[in-house]
């Protein structure tokens, strides 16, 4: 797979690499839209594994991954148990006593693995996508009230260190618990 140049402009910027970044980007570029997908670390990236729920298929089968999940070897899971912070353990919650569709056997992903998965497939459905590409700011102007700012452009700094700003429309923020947005317009509760 070829490394695109990354445009000037692009109607929507995800920030953010994980599952959330991954799908917005794959879902957006797959319906037209010229999409930008940048993560700070190198993909694959180590990150703590990931125990997928049931409703979890249906966005793997909308971007066409269930049978890659299916071969890649991750274990199953057909059940969930909770435990309480004194140590209390809930009873097992079988998921196909509650539905029996073919959801209801998910996976214990491997998250490097299961991000790069994502990735790749925003890049098949046309998202430019680069790694090692960190987000400095997102440059905003007053929207239709002084508390609604409207993103304009995103300065990134790339894998050779060279900062570039790029226009959008949209900024999706997918940092997870750097909540890069929420943080740089006050928003962030601790």
């Amino acid at each position: 797979m070829s490394t695109p140049n990354m445009k000037d402009f692009y109607d929507c910027v995800v920030i953010g690499g994980g599952p959330a970044g991954g799908t917005a980007a794959a879902i957006v570029a797959e319906s037209g839209v010229s999409t930008l997908l940048i993560e700070r670390d190198p993909v694959p990236r180590f990150h703590v594994g990931e125990s997928l729920m049931p409703e979890c298929y249906w966005p793997l089968e909308r971007l066409g991954l269930i049978d890659q999940v299916k071969r890649s070897g991750w274990q199953t899971k057909k059940s969930v148990q909770f435990v309480t912070h004194t140590g209390k353990e809930s009873a097992p919650f079988f998921f196909r006593k509650h539905d029996e569709r073919e959801c209801s056997t998910t996976w214990q992903v491997e998250r490097s693995e299961f991000d790069k998965m994502l990735y790749d497939r925003a890049s098949e459905l046309g998202a430019d996508c680069f790694d090692r590409t960190r987000l400095i700011d997102v440059q905003t102007e007053a929207g239709e009230t002084p508390d609604q700012p409207v993103a304009r452009a995103v300065v990134v700094k790339t894998a050779d260190g060279t900062e570039k700003t790029i226009g959008c429309k949209v900024v999706v923020d997918a940092t997870g618990q750097q909540a890069f947005l929420a943080g740089k317009m006050g928003l962030k509760e601790i």
